[in-house]
Parts: C-alpha cells; structure tokens; sequence
C-alpha cells in the first residue's frame, strides 16, 4: 500500500452558474427509462459507477469489505476484486482514466474527516485473474475549510462525485451548507489546485459521468422533500477543455423515488444510474436513453 503527501486545494476562480430546466412532465422521462436489473445483496450500496467496456465497476460505500464489482447490464456480478487498502472509510464515486481506476474516499457527511483521498488502481490489474489489488492512495484535504468540528449535514465539504476529463481529475462537492455544487481540481493531476467554479443546480450532486468524446458532462443529483428524493440529470454541453460548468446546461427529471448515487455513460448517449437498496428492495441499474434531449 502506498501513499502520498498531502494535496491541497486552494481558492482559485468562482463562476455561477443557471441550469436550463427541461420543459415537460416528469413523466417524459419515464418514456426512455428502463429498468436493468437488480443487485446481488453483497451490493447494498451502489454509490458509485464506471463503465469499462460492456461492463461497469461499482462499489458499497462503507461497512463491508474493499471490494469493487464488476457487472454486466443486468446488474449481474461478473467478477470482484478486493482493493489491498486500509482507505475505506466511504468510498462514495469511481471513474476511469489515463489507464486506472480512480476511487474517491470522499464521503464526509460530517465535515470533520481529516483522512479523505482518492485511490489509484491499475486497469490492466483489474482485467487479470488475481482476486487482490494494490492501490496508491492519495491523500486530500480542502485548503479552505478551518472548522473540522462535527457538524452532521451543515457544511460544504463533502462529495460523491469525481470526473477524469481532458487529463483532469474533478472533485464535486455536495454542499449541505449552501446547497450549491463546488468543482475542485488536484494537484497530483494537473500541478494546478483550486476551487474552479461554483454551480448552482438546485439539488445535491451524488454522482457524475463524462461521455468518451469528452464533450458532455453529465451530474446526478436529488432534491429532498419531506424525505422523498427527486433524482434528476444536468447535461452540460458547449463548453471549452474541462470546464463544463461554464457551458450551456439543462435540467430532466428522473422518475425515480429512490436514493440514486452511480451515474455512467456511453458513446450512444445511454445513461445508467445505479441506486441504493431500501429496506428489502434491492439495489438496481437503470438506463436512461438521453437521444431525445441532445440539441
């Protein structure tokens, strides 16, 4: 197990930004979205997603073992791997690039971890036969929070979300305080850190996807009422290098009332979503085909 020195992210740009919002009724949605499958009960958290290839990787977030899944598109567990790392505090996003795997133990829904990175493993480690991979963990603190006291769901410095995109590693926070959606770049990445932008989506993103052109950026996000989550997709589009957020944006709704946390996408615009289990209902993959809202 290796790991590296700290990384520190530091203020560097704010822009604001304002979503289109898709006009028509939730229901539309519902026309193009399909249910997969569902998860083997050893998947219980799906708080992440990757596709590589046919396949995608996933992974819990916390209280079980290290262990990454791969499944097909029947939600069907294809083969695992169990991560050699004692980072597994809440893995809370996964995204692939430059030949790994990246893992963000991100999840901080308390505001006081001072042990948060992300994990680096090797694609071609992952497509062998071995049952055990190493990682390099990278270590990350935000160079702008001071208050690490316990503050349960009043702070700005959690995340379920991180993008590699035109050889950038992106960091998107889910702001409990303000209720808007940090990007942070990191250091090991580009040799640039900083707060990049700051959006405001209207909810809170809990996964992210970049399609393989690298000309779209998808967020997942969910507003909450009364304790049901209203999912919904943000389609940035027409935006220069890696940063989306200053592109032309919409809003769809996703019928779905359930905690969705994986978001993945492929070169026909097929958008999958994983989400959590509930209760006695398992955890499921979903596919959302986006062709009618491209512009």
């Amino acid at each position: 197990m290796k790991t590296s020195k700290p990384i520190l992210l530091l203020v560097f740009l704010i822009s604001f930004l304002s979503c289109e919002v898709f006009d028509g009724n939730p229901k539309d949605a519902g026309k193009y979205l399909t249910e997969l499958g569902s998860f083997h009960d050893l998947i219980h958290e799906s708080s992440g997603l990757a596709m590589d290839g046919d396949s995608f990787w996933t992974h819990n977030d916390s209280g079980s073992d290290p262990m990454l899944y791969r499944i097909n598109k029947e939600a069907k567990i294809v083969d695992m791997k169990y991560v050699d790392t004692p980072h597994f505090v809440d893995w809370e996003s996964v995204d692939i690039g430059d030949g790994n795997l990246y893992i963000g133990d991100l999840g901080n829904n308390n505001g006081d971890r001072m042990d948060l990175g992300i994990l680096q493993i090797s694609l071609a480690a992952l497509q062998t036969d071995v049952d055990t991979v190493s990682s390099f963990f990278y270590s990350m603190t935000y160079d702008d929070q001071e208050d690490f006291s316990t503050r349960p769901l009043a702070h700005n410095y959690d995340c379920e979300a991180i993008i590699q995109i035109d050889d950038e590693t992106l960091v998107i926070t889910k702001n409990h305080l303000d209720m808007r959606t940090n990007i942070y770049t990191t250091e090991y990445a580009i040799g640039l850190d900083g707060i990049l932008g700051i959006t405001d989506i209207g909810g809170l993103v809990t996964g992210a996807a970049v399609h393989p052109d690298e000309e779209d950026v998808f967020l997942l996000a969910y507003r909450e009422t009364d304790g049901m989550f209203s999912p919904f997709i943000v389609h940035f589009y027409d935006f220069e290098d890696f940063r989306f957020w200053r592109g032309e944006s919409q809003q769809v709704d996703v019928p779905l009332d359930t905690q969705v946390e994986g978001l993945a996408v492929d070169s026909d615009y097929q958008l999958y979503i994983s989400s959590e289990s509930n209760g006695s209902v398992p955890g499921k993959l979903y596919q959302l085909d986006f062709n009618p809202w491209l512009k």
